[in-house]
């Protein structure tokens, strides 16, 4: 599938084995459905360890799509989907399932902090931390972080050391796992709060 109209010639096989984003993926508009298509292609790029490929492709939904359509990439690229699919109650009702999603594609910033090298450092987590906690969409934000086994170390001690020791935020509690992808290493925290 090419999602790009101006090259038709660049493909990309893609296609979702979770029965639920196919359930809803045909609600969504041509856009944001071409939109969705292209993370996952983007998640597969990573997951071969080609970087640089998805980092065009993402390059290439900001310019097209604006937030918006970064704000989707992401959401699949993270594997916040399922947190946005968990939501979902029906998924045959339309109108259900697009204004999650709307709330979701609209407002991911305000419930995911994505880390990169260039802002590691405990500061600017401490501030973004504080920033998703008083505006809080979910009863929980959640952090990503990929870089090598070292950094992503790094990154995990410098967010426990700010809620653990710091207790910058109160909370009910923090779920933290880091899986492989590609060549780096994907860490993923979620601080839940009181309903």
């Amino acid at each position: 599938m090419s999602t790009n109209p101006e090259m038709p010639q660049l493909i990309y096989d893609s296609s979702f084995s979770d029965g639920r984003i196919n359930e809803i993926i045909k609600f969504f508009s041509v856009t944001d459905r071409s939109i969705m298509y292209e993370g996952k292609s983007m998640l597969d790029l990573y997951k071969r360890g080609l970087h640089s490929e998805a980092n065009k492709l993402k390059k290439e939904v900001k310019e097209r799509y604006g937030n918006r359509g970064l704000n989707i990439v992401n959401i699949i690229t993270s594997g916040d989907i399922n947190h946005l699919l968990d939501e979902i109650s029906d998924f045959s009702n339309k109108e259900n399932v697009l204004e999650i999603f709307d709330d979701w594609a609209e407002n991911y910033v305000d419930i995911a902090l994505l880390l990169s090298k260039e802002n590691l450092n405990k500061d600017y987590i401490k501030q973004n931390i504080l920033e998703l906690a008083k505006s809080l969409k979910k009863d929980y934000i959640i952090i990503h972080f990929a870089s090598n086994y070292t950094d992503v170390e790094n990154a995990q001690d410098m967010i426990n050391n700010l809620l653990i020791n710091d207790k910058i935020i109160a909370y009910e509690s923090i779920i933290t796992n880091s899986e492989d992808v590609g060549f780096c290493k994907m860490l993923h925290v979620i601080i839940k709060f009181k309903k």
